[in-house]
Parts: structure tokens; sequence; C-alpha cells
């Protein structure tokens, strides 16, 4: 069994802050973690918004249902 213990996604495109940086849709995450075989994932929100859209827990936590994850 393998779990991904760190993982950041959006629920909506995002732009790239920086210019170069552009993080993965839920949908994107989940499609990679079948492709790898594993089995789930820590979803942590981005919480840096000097640099990236802000994140709220509630945001990941509806990525979470959605994908059929544990909240």
């Amino acid at each position: 069994m393998f779990f991904d213990i760190h993982v950041h996604a959006y629920s909506a495109v995002c732009p790239p802050a920086d210019g170069r940086i552009q993080f993965a849709m839920q949908e994107e995450v989940v499609q990679r973690h079948e492709e790898l075989g594993i089995e789930g994932g820590c979803l942590v929100p981005l919480s840096g918004p000097e640099v990236y859209p802000p994140q709220s827990g509630e945001e990941c936590l509806g990525m979470c249902e959605r994908s059929g994850g544990v909240g």
C-alpha cells in the first residue's frame, strides 16, 4: 500500500502565481494516484497568500468528499 503524505490541489483552475508553478486540480491528483497505485493521500491546504491564492480547509474537505475520500 502506498500513501501520499503531502499533496496540494485546487478545486478549480488557478493561474500560476509565480508564472511557473501550476498546481493540479483534484481530478488530476486522483488520476495520477490511480496510475501509480497510490491508495490515498493527505491533501494539505495552501496557506501562503503572498505567493499562492489561499485555500481553506473547507475547500480541501469538499474535494475529499467529491472524490470519495475521507474528510
